[in-house]
């Protein structure tokens, strides 16, 4: 939560960690995430199924709702990420799978130091200059 934030731009006193891949909130975003993508697929099903066998119609009920509300925080949750400007730099990696260097090398510390520690990627040379000088 501080992340966000520090993000938004709030003056917190934020003792600087490097981050991996993935901040902290982004791993514990996941599972909600995910639980409510299953609800959808599954009362999207039930919805479906209904034009074909006849069910309860409480069911039915209880399928819209849990559906639609799912599809509103999902459809939320994308918008969040495409009005807040410190999100904007991410949402070609949302899209691609892949982020620009420079970005991982500014926001995710730990990570762009493994990419470099693998051989995944090299070094800036500005940098290396700077650490010879």
């Amino acid at each position: 939560m501080l992340h966000y934030l520090h993000l938004a731009g709030l003056p917190l006193k934020r003792t600087e960690r490097p981050t991996g891949k993935y901040e902290a909130s982004e791993r514990l975003a996941f599972v909600p995430l995910t639980v409510l993508a299953l609800f959808m697929a599954l009362t999207g099903l039930v919805k479906l199924s209904a034009r074909v066998v006849h069910l309860f119609d409480g069911l039915i009920v209880a399928a819209t709702t849990t559906h639609d509300v799912s599809a509103l925080l999902l459809v939320f949750h994308i918008l969040l990420a495409a009005v807040v400007p410190w999100a904007w730099p991410m949402l070609g990696a949302m899209i691609t799978g892949t982020m620009p260097l420079d970005l991982v090398k500014k926001e995710h510390k730990r990570w762009y130091r493994e990419l470099v520690e693998s051989g995944r990627c090299e070094e800036s040379a500005s940098r290396k200059e700077g650490e010879d000088g």
